[in-house]
């Protein structure tokens, strides 16, 4: 899967590094048990960003990389090495091992490019590629993707969140630089083992292909635990293809460029609580 990291710079260079905040995102199903760790002792120890100023999130994605170790059970379960022998339990310890200091060196790499930069904000709205996957049948009852039960569904329990935010950069050159964004909508649009960003990693290439192969975009999942891509309330094809979504949010995304306001505040605060 895809592994971006963007550090914009927040206060002038006269102020210290660690006041500087750092997102990095990470595109995986699950947060391996001591990578967090990792990577905020070793960015904090080479550029002195403060490690409650990093902050990893994950996508969800079903057709990412490994990120844990603890496969065995799930391994014998399935007779994954019949299926697809190449996926060596010995090679994703390796590839975990690269996953932690990867996700760091992203970060530093990214604070040493640091130029001046202006952002804007706007906010797309797009239709008709993400779904409530609960729905209300007949007879009352509420059930999850109910392709069985097609002919007794009366509407999805709720509306989902359509809400695009977009967070864009451009250096002082006027130069489009990345934006960070977030829509709600599961990374599991793409079946099947093969290893794969899902849509929002074809998203970004798009973008590069638009604004520049340095153009770098940050992704984070909005809340969709119980939103999909597939639309029961269609009869005759409820599954939204992965290449609509993809452009969809592509054109969205482009469009909005055109309403973009700069935001006024050159600082960017940094919290965070355990819940």
């Amino acid at each position: 899967a895809a592994l971006t990291a963007e550090l914009e710079k927040l206060k002038k260079e006269s102020e210290s590094a660690k006041d500087k905040a750092e997102m990095a995102r990470r595109a995986k199903q699950l947060m391996k048990k001591g990578l967090a760790d990792f990577v905020r002792e070793r960015v904090n120890e080479k550029i002195g960003i403060d490690k409650d100023s990093i902050l990893i999130a994950t996508t969800h994605c079903h057709t990412s990389g490994p990120f844990t170790d603890t496969l065995g059970n799930f391994r014998d379960r399935i007779q994954i090495e019949e299926v697809e022998p190449e996926l060596d339990a010995e090679l994703d310890k390796f590839y975990l091992e690269m996953v932690r200091l990867l996700s760091a060196d992203a970060i530093i790499h990214a604070y040493q490019r640091l130029e001046d930069a202006e952002i804007s904000f706007a906010e797309g709205n797009p239709q008709n590629i993400n779904f409530v996957r609960e729905y209300v049948l007949k007879n009352g009852e509420v059930r999850t993707n109910p392709a069985a039960y097609s002919d007794d569904i009366v509407k999805p329990v709720s509306e989902p969140d359509r809400s695009l935010p977009i967070f864009f950069v451009r250096n002082k050159e006027g130069k489009p630089m990345g934006l960070l964004t977030s829509f709600a909508l599961h990374h599991d649009t793409i079946k099947g083992s093969k290893m794969c960003t899902d849509y929002s990693g074809y998203v970004a290439d798009n973008l590069k292909e638009k604004y520049g192969k340095n153009f770098t975009t940050l992704f984070y999942s909005g809340f969709c635990g119980n939103i999909n891509h597939l639309n029961f309330m269609n009869k005759e094809n409820h599954v939204t293809e992965t290449s609509y979504i993809v452009q969809v949010l592509t054109d969205e995304i482009i469009k909005a460029e055109e309403k973009l306001v700069p935001l006024k505040e050159d600082k960017l605060d940094c919290r965070w609580e355990t819940v």
